[in-house]
């Protein structure tokens, strides 16, 4: 073993400690960086490594750095600021973020990771997220991907700029804009917000650009404040509405 630096401590067999209160405990470890007195930075599991400022790695293979961050699970890795890689194979990264579950990845601020626990079926965990909270009480996800591949996007708009295809059903809790750019001129050809439907399948559309009645009408495929109400109905073209069961 090998120390040097201030206040080091090489402990384990064939370890290395530098820097500045730095202590290598596991076996092949290695720490350096600065910590203090009652916060060193501690490689604790064999072959771990750490390194910046009161940083701590106890799982096996496992890698700490930034600033007063944790990997515990085995081979995990934890980076930036107060981030803890609790999951084995993990890594969480950014500002307070957390991984909770095996192979888990963790960005941003603050996120929110669901564990697998015995009231908390596989298919439920967290296995990506992006963290948009604002406190250790505050967590939440702008997106997130789940152990059964859903994906939640929440906490923000969805912006597609190409084509795109769906396969199954898509459920939106909210409003939906859509608009058509002419790339030539770099300007707006239409805008059209997709506001209210009642009644299953319906459709109902709103332009929100200053077009014309006969703009609407003459051969464009966009509705304007139509209204489909009925039971499968639908409702196309300029104040439609359509109250019956299968109108249309």
């Amino acid at each position: 073993s090998h120390a040097e630096g201030m206040y080091t401590n090489a402990a384990g067999v064939g370890s290395h400690s530098e820097g500045y209160y730095t202590h290598a405990e596991g076996n092949y470890s290695h720490a350096e960086g600065a910590g203090d007195v009652n916060e060193p930075n501690l490689a604790e599991g064999n072959y771990s490594h750490v390194e910046g400022e009161k940083t701590t790695a106890r799982g096996i293979a496992a890698h700490a750095e930034g600033m007063e961050t944790i990997s515990s699970g085995k081979a995990s890795h934890a980076e930036g600021r107060n981030t803890v890689a609790e999951g084995d194979y993990s890594h969480a990264s950014g500002f307070y973020t957390q991984t909770t579950n095996e192979s888990e990845i963790a960005l941003g601020n603050c996120n929110r990771s669901v564990q697998k626990t015995d009231n908390n079926t596989t298919a439920d965990a967290t296995r990506f997220s992006v963290g948009v909270g604002t406190s250790t009480t505050d967590r939440k996800n702008a997106f997130e991907i789940k152990q059964n591949g859903d994906v939640y996007i929440d906490n923000g708009n969805v912006h597609i700029k190409k084509d795109t295809n769906i396969r199954g059903s898509l459920t939106v809790d909210g409003d939906i804009f859509i608009e058509q750019l002419d790339t030539d001129n770099n300007s707006l050809i239409y805008n059209m917000q997709l506001v209210h439907g009642e009644g299953r399948n319906s459709i109902v559309q709103k332009r929100t650009d200053p077009l014309s009645e006969s703009d609407v009408v003459d051969g464009d495929s966009i509705s304007f404040e139509s209204h489909a109400n009925g039971l499968y109905s639908t409702a196309l073209g300029f104040n439609c509405v359509s109250d019956g069961r299968f109108s249309h």
